[in-house]
C-alpha cells in the first residue's frame, strides 16, 4: 500500500496493523490482493526477513514503478552490495518463497553477516530462512535493470516471476 495507508491484518483478538510504504499493492486497503499484488507483497516481505532478528538497513529495489520511485541517488551510491533477490507467493494455498544469490560487490558489507536468508542451510537447496534457493540471480533471472540493478523474470521450478525485490546492503566505509 502507499505510504500513509494501513489495514488491520489481525488473525485473532489482537489487532495488528500493516502500514503501507512502497505502494506495491495500492488497492489492498480496499480489496483483497490480486495475484500480482500477492506476489509483490510476498517479495517485499521475504526481502525484509532476517533470521537473526537484528535490525539491518537495506535498500529494496524492483521493477514496480512505485518501488522504483522510493530509491534515491544517495541510496544507490551507499547501498551497492547486492545481497539477493526474493520472490514467490506466501499467500497461496501452497506458500512459495524463493531466493537467488546476488553478486555481492567490489567491497564488503558488515551487514551481510547479519542476513542469512540467502545462505544455504543443512538441507540441500533450502536457505537458512526456509526459502528455496534457485541459484545465482545472474543465472536464473532474465533481466537486470541497468540503473537499480534489480532483477526480474526470475525462475522457480514451475514459473517465472516478474514481481521480484532485490535487496542491497550498505558498503563499509
Amino acid at each position: 500500500m502507499p505510504h500513509g495507508t494501513s489495514i488491520d491484518v489481525a488473525n485473532g483478538d489482537e489487532p495488528q496493523i500493516a502500514e503501507g510504504a512502497f505502494g506495491l499493492a495500492p488497492d489492498w486497503s480496499k480489496a483483497p490482493l490480486s495475484p500480482e499484488g500477492r506476489r509483490w507483497v510476498s517479495a517485499c516481505v521475504l526481502g525484509f526477513v532476517n533470521a537473526l532478528g537484528e535490525h539491518v538497513l537495506i535498500s529494496m529495489r524492483g521493477g514496480n514503478p512505485n518501488l522504483r520511485a522510493t530509491v534515491t541517488a544517495d541510496e544507490r551510491k551507499d547501498f551497492t552490495f547486492q545481497e539477493a533477490a526474493f520472490y514467490g507467493d506466501i499467500f497461496s494455498e501452497m506458500p512459495t518463497a524463493y531466493v537467488c544469490r546476488g553478486r555481492g560487490g567490489p567491497v564488503t558489507s558488515s551487514s551481510r553477516a547479519k542476513r542469512l536468508c540467502s545462505d544455504p542451510s543443512a538441507r540441500p537447496g533450502v536457505s537458512q530462512c526456509d526459502m528455496i534457493i534457485t541459484g545465482n540471480c545472474a543465472d536464473v533471472c532474465a533481466k537486470e535493470d541497468p540503473i537499480d540493478h534489480a532483477y526480474s523474470g526470475c525462475r522457480s521450478a514451475d514459473r517465472t516471476y516478474d514481481e521480484v525485490v532485490t535487496v542491497f546492503l550498505p558498503v563499509d566505509p
